[in-house]
């Protein structure tokens, strides 16, 4: 794959999306920069360890991140985000066993903090996907901050 950056281009403030130019401090273009954020703090949890027992999972949460990013963006339907959003609820089921009865600080596990800081920004992104009127996207964010929630919980130090 060959990619070819157009040094300068962006410099008056705007950008090229779904074929038209906007402002960089537009809130789509914020949105698809967090969820980018997301994707590289996954990315960080997977270098951890490569036998954590959801490297899988967070592999194809990245894709599906990237395609809801594309939605975002204007590239790809509601829909396609509608069809991840079950696979996102099957997950938390598959997972959800966890007794909560105490409000957890995280901090002394590193991978446990760093899987709420991830749901953390999820939760952001979910905020701003309402904003932007991006319902199936903003439900799937939703969901995925739950999982993370989950997972973070699961990988506490026992």
């Amino acid at each position: 794959m060959k990619y070819k950056p157009q040094a300068g281009k962006g410099d008056d403030g705007r950008t090229d999306i779904s074929g038209r130019r906007i402002k960089k401090t537009s809130d789509i273009i914020m949105l698809n920069a967090l969820i980018d954020e997301i994707n590289a703090l996954i990315g960080v949890v997977r270098s951890m360890d490569k036998k954590i027992k959801i490297n899988d999972e967070l592999i194809k949460i990245q894709e599906y991140n990237s395609r809801v990013s594309s939605n975002i963006a204007g590239y790809i339907s509601n829909s396609e985000v509608k069809k991840l959003i079950p696979e996102i609820e099957s997950k938390i089921k598959k997972d959800s066993g966890i007794d909560v009865n105490k409000f957890i600080f995280f901090g002394d596990d590193k991978l446990s903090s760093l899987l709420n800081l991830i749901r953390t920004r999820i939760r952001i992104c979910e905020l701003l996907a309402w904003k932007l009127g991006k319902k199936e996207s903003a439900v799937y964010l939703n969901r995925l901050s739950d999982l993370f929630f989950i997972y973070s919980i699961k990988y506490l130090s026992k």
